[in-house]
Order: structure tokens, then sequence, then C-alpha cells
């Protein structure tokens, strides 16, 4: 899961954004970065890798407001072309950016809103949803001349999807806007100073007054004014502030007496969060048309918003040779008549899970292999391309279930083998 951190306050904001992010490393992630506002221009810096590679150029930044935050790839590949804060400027470290954002989420209907701007002259330099929320907000803003929250009010009125986004801008360095729906967002209030997080823990050495944005909930931060919580359709709200109690390291327990307990008693939320913006259960109405759109319809192959549906970007990958489209990943998954899947301690358990599901509901032989901890990559590539072509007559799919020490993401290329990593998942293809 991404997380983020956000800051307006008297301060070093760059201190409590990397504190904060710190703090949510525990989350997952791939990259991180922060924008901070400073005398008239947007400062950001985006490094893949560890929050601490972050501050190691981030840490001097002046300013005192900004928005950060950990990225764990779900559109496009790791990378600081990809990583938090995005802009909508061509430049995504541009200084002269009118706004920064950052997005926790998944908006499902980005490609049909991607398509309206692009119509419109918008370009994209980046592979995520969150580029096409932010090229939104920029075209309200420019064809209706509206302030920053109202245009983040009405572009967040087209959306379908999950997000929970915090805003800062260049142009007025004294507001933060924040919003959510489906994705953990809070508000931290302190003498003086606010904060935004998608978890207390980032901000709960400063305050333990926290008010919880609920779905369909924005709160607008204003320097030396406060904070006003509204619906996004614009209706005030009075929420409720809540003191938190207990030692930090109790706190971000949640109440249970050790990590493994709590961990285990958000299996649930954290399955939820996984699905979210991939399936949807329930029908809902269709998203707000957006001005601008050929013949003011959705593209062919634009997702159905008004019911159920499934959405699995890994399997409608489009797989290239010589620069020619071959097939997609589901195709070829289709003609596997063999999956093998290896993981480690606990990756391994699931791999056997896994097992019994692919041959139950799939008709396809598994096999779950474990693998020692020691076992270099190269070796159980090796192991990999044995086990393919002992079965050199079946189509073979291998997937490793690993865990990484490092947060680099590769591309390791070896006869009829081609990985491709973002910390926690390799697989190996075999045609």
């Amino acid at each position: 899961m991404c997380g983020i951190t956000a800051y307006l306050g008297a301060k070093k904001a760059a201190d409590i954004l990397l504190s904060g992010l710190a703090r949510l490393e525990y989350r997952g992630y791939d990259s991180a970065g922060v924008a901070i506002c400073s005398e008239g221009k947007l400062n950001i810096r985006k490094k893949v890798g560890k929050v601490k590679e972050l501050a190691a150029v981030a840490n001097q930044m002046p300013g005192s407001t900004g928005i950060g935050h950990t990225r764990w790839a779900t559109h496009g590949e790791p990378s600081e072309r990809n990583a938090h804060p995005h802009v909508p400027s061509a430049a995504q470290s541009a200084s002269d950016a009118s706004f920064a954002l950052v997005h926790n989420g998944i908006i499902e209907n980005f490609k049909t809103l991607k398509e309206s701007l692009t119509l419109k002259g918008h370009k994209f330099y980046s592979d995520t949803d969150t580029e096409v929320l932010v090229k939104l907000i920029e075209d309200v803003k420019t064809t209706t001349g509206l302030g920053l929250e109202e245009a983040v009010r009405q572009a967040l009125s087209h959306v379908v999807g999950a997000y929970g986004i915090c805003v800062c801008s260049r142009e007025d360095p004294d507001v933060l806007v924040a919003a959510r729906l489906g994705s953990p967002l809070m508000l931290g209030i302190g003498e003086g100073e606010w904060f935004v997080a998608s978890d207390a823990s980032a901000f709960l050495e400063y305050t333990r007054q926290v008010v919880y944005l609920n779905d369909g909930e924005m709160v607008v931060i204003r320097r030396g004014a406060g904070y006003q919580v509204s619906t996004i359709k614009g209706n005030k709200l009075d929420p409720e502030v809540i003191e938190l109690e207990g030692t930090l390291e109790s706190i971000e327990k949640g109440g249970y007496s050790h990590f493994m307990l709590k961990e285990i008693m958000e299996q649930p939320t954290s399955l939820e969060n996984c699905m979210r913006g991939r399936v949807k259960l329930h029908a809902s109405a269709p998203p707000s048309p957006v001005q601008g759109s050929r013949d003011g319809k959705a593209p062919d192959d634009a997702p159905q918003q008004d019911s159920p549906h499934i959405t699995l970007g890994g399997i409608e990958q489009v797989l290239y040779k010589d620069g020619q489209e071959l097939e997609t990943m589901l195709s070829r998954l289709q003609r596997a008549r063999r999956i093998i899947i290896c993981g480690c301690g606990t990756s391994w358990h699931a791999g056997l899970v896994g097992e019994y599901i692919f041959e139950q509901l799939c008709k396809v032989h598994s096999l779950s292999l474990a693998l020692l901890p020691s076992v270099s990559l190269s070796l159980s590539l090796s192991l990999a391309r044995a086990l393919s072509l002992s079965h050199a007559h079946t189509h073979t799919h291998i997937i490793f279930l690993l865990k990484w020490n490092t947060h680099q993401s590769f591309t390791f290329s070896l006869s009829h083998t081609h990985i491709h990593t973002h910390n926690v998942l390799v697989e190996v293809e075999y045609a």
C-alpha cells in the first residue's frame, strides 16, 4: 500500500515529511517523493528505493508546507518518472508547476479520462492513473477559472475508483487540500500546525488530535484560519476530533499486544485494500460526463462502470517481441498446462494454497517448491529452467514468490526467460 503524509505549519516541512514517510515504510513501497512550497516555487525530489535515499537529497529543502508519498507500483514500473508527487507540467520536477498531488488508490476510469484530456491537447509523461487526475484538475482550473479547492472538488466528481489525495499549491502555499474515497486519510491538529496522513503513525510524535475523514469527504486547511471539512459535493461538516491515547508504540499496534497479532487481525482489511479498484462487486452509477470526449461517449474498451466487474492489469499486459505485438498475458496463461510456484517461508505457504486453487478451479497441474532464503536468484532460475526443459512438451508458467531485501526494480534476461520484479513478485514465463 502507498503512504501519504503532508504538513502545513511553522516548522521545517522536510523534516516532518521524511520522518512521517519513514514511519510508513512498513506498508511496503518501491519509490518515494516530496513536494515543498518555498519562496514562490514548488520544489520536488523523488527517488526509487528507500526513504533514506530520498532524505539524502531532500532533507535540506526549505519551506513549511509540503506533501510526501511512498509508492507501490500499480500503473507503470517503479521509476522517478512514475513516482509521486505528480505535477501538471511536462517536467515532473519543474519548480514552476502550479500544484503537486499525491494519491493512494486506483482510478478505474482513468483510460476514459485520459482519452478525453488527450483530445483536448494534454500530454502525459508517466504511466500512472494519478497523472490523469492531475491533468484533469489543471484542465478544470484552466477552463473554468476556479481556484484549487473548487477545481479539485469538480475534478473528483468525474472520478470512478478509490482515492486518498493531498494537494499543495505554489500559487497559494498557505493551503492544503485533501480528499478521501475508499482509501484511508486523516487530519492531525496541532498548535498552529496541521498534518494529513494515510496512517496516524506518520504524525503522532507531534499531535494526538485526529479527525478521521469518511468516504466522500474533503478537508481544506488554511494557514491562520484552520481547517474546514465538507463533503466533496460542498456540504460543510463538523466532524468529531478524537484524542489518541497511549504510547506511540501502543497506538501503532492498534491496541493489540504485539505487531504479529495486529497483522493477523488486519488480514481482512489488507485483502480488501489489495482488491480495491480491481474487484467491484456492486453496481454503481456512471461518472459525470467529461467535456471534450469524442461524441460525448467513452471509448469502446472502457470498463462498464455501472456494473460489477474485475480488472486485473497484469493479465491484460500485451507481450511484444522485436517491436511486434504477440499476445496478452491472459492468452499465454490460458495455454499453460503446468504451473510451478516457488516460494520462501510464508510465501511458500501461500504457494501451497495457490497450488490447490489452480488445480481445483483451473484444472491445471501445479507444483509448489520451497526455496531456502540463501538461494540466489540465478540458482533459482537455473532450477526453474531445468524444470521447464524436463517438461518441454507442455507450456509451463513459473511464478516465484520471494521477499526481497532491496527495493530496486530490474529486468533480467536468460534464454526463454524474462523477469520483472516490483520487490515481491517474479514471474518467469516459458512459451
